[in-house]
């Protein structure tokens, strides 16, 4: 289970340090991702088109 907050912290720099696309396995592997506590932290527009590729 990942916190919102939790899963972008470590989207984000993947995006920079080249593991974004293993990231990415590991999560679209996953039959369920839950995600919780949305809108406890202000995400930025990065973040947000991140949220979007993990919910397509």
């Amino acid at each position: 289970m990942f916190t919102a907050n939790k899963l972008l912290d470590q989207m984000t720099p993947a995006k920079s340090d080249g593991s974004y696309f293993k990231f990415m396995d590991k999560i679209t592997k996953t039959k369920l991702l839950i995600t919780d506590d949305f809108g406890l932290k202000q995400i930025d527009h990065k973040q947000c088109n991140i949220l979007l590729v993990i919910i397509r």
